[in-house]
């Protein structure tokens, strides 16, 4: 979804608004314009005809501090462009419009192609030439160079995934390996009558570490062992809490007759006849849940897009 601010300034340079982005030619350079979490996103795609320009620019831009002057809190180089990143609060449009006064021309003073040029071959775009959007950045092609670029990146992908020497199996092991460790300190935290969020936050942090720690394969294999390992570990904590209360109270006698290699037989006659042990036990599950998968949700969110297929999706 594209802001009010940043539609505005789309408008104001007759850019097109499709897809989550804006993009478009602006100040003779083709664009795209996003938003993100907290950050909003000016994304250039050009070229250098010689590296030697690129790097005058890179002197030219080193004196300065763009984080306090412009709000920049990356500028990124990458294949055919530029993306510039600012850190988005309020005054940050005043702030993006300055910066495209002062870095468009520093730009075409460095030699870098404009939107007359296609970034791919750094030839003249014609008549027929098409926009395409690859990772979010527009790119203004001839359509045979949006082929090229759409046959370079699958090649990328099947090469990646060819040199992918990880193993779902090593993964798992190791997911479970970290789940178990997390779901311990869950268990003793517990039952010492506290509920942390940063501990069943560390279940989910914990598989993650232990499957990249065993080379698990990158793939969606991953996704799907993260979530099972951190549904096992929270279940595991949980119910081992549980026991580890009915070890204390085996031992000082107040529950006379029983022994520990009884309390599978006691949880599950306390789950089923109990209510409010019931009720306590699916609250404190609730809430492991809640915690692991908060604190795995970022490195989910990371897998997904180490799975995700780069498209180039025709725009016009």
């Amino acid at each position: 979804m594209l802001s009010p601010a940043l539609k505005k300034l789309a408008q104001e340079h007759q850019l097109h608004c499709a897809h989550g982005i804006a993009y478009g030619s602006l100040a003779g350079y083709s664009v795209t314009l996003r938003d993100g979490a907290g950050t909003k996103t000016l994304a250039v795609t050009t070229r250098f005809p010689d590296q030697s320009q690129y790097a005058a620019l890179q002197a030219d831009l080193a004196p300065h501090d763009l984080q306090k002057e412009y709000r920049v809190q990356q500028l990124i180089p990458v294949e055919n462009g530029i993306v510039i990143q600012f850190t988005d609060n309020r005054g940050t449009m005043k702030k993006i419009r300055a910066f495209i006064d002062w870095f468009f021309p520093l730009l075409a003073a460095h030699g870098a192609t404009g939107s007359e040029i296609c970034p791919q071959c750094g030839q003249s775009l014609t008549q027929g030439s098409t926009w395409q959007m690859v990772d979010g950045v527009a790119y203004h092609l001839h359509p045979g160079c949006a082929q090229q670029m759409d046959r370079s990146i699958s090649m990328a992908a099947s090469r990646a995934q060819e040199e992918d020497t990880g193993s779902y199996a090593r993964g798992l092991l190791g997911a479970l390996l970290g789940a178990i460790v997390g779901a311990l300190v869950w268990a003793l935290v517990l039952n010492l009558g506290y509920i942390a969020a940063i501990v069943g936050c560390i279940i989910g942090w914990l598989a993650e570490r232990g499957y990249r720690l065993l080379h698990g394969k990158k793939g969606k294999g991953k996704i799907v062992i993260l979530i099972l390992s951190v549904l096992l570990g929270v279940l595991l904590g949980t119910f081992a809490a549980d026991a580890f209360t009915l070890m204390k109270m085996i031992s000082g006698g107040e529950l006379p007759g029983w022994t520990y290699g009884e309390i599978p037989t006691m949880l599950s006659i306390l789950l089923t006849e109990d209510s409010e042990f019931l009720r306590a036990t699916l609250s404190d599950l609730g809430l492991g849940l809640l915690f692991a998968y908060m604190g795995a949700f970022a490195l989910l969110h990371r897998s997904s897009k180490e799975v995700a297929t780069t498209k180039v999706q025709k725009l016009d």
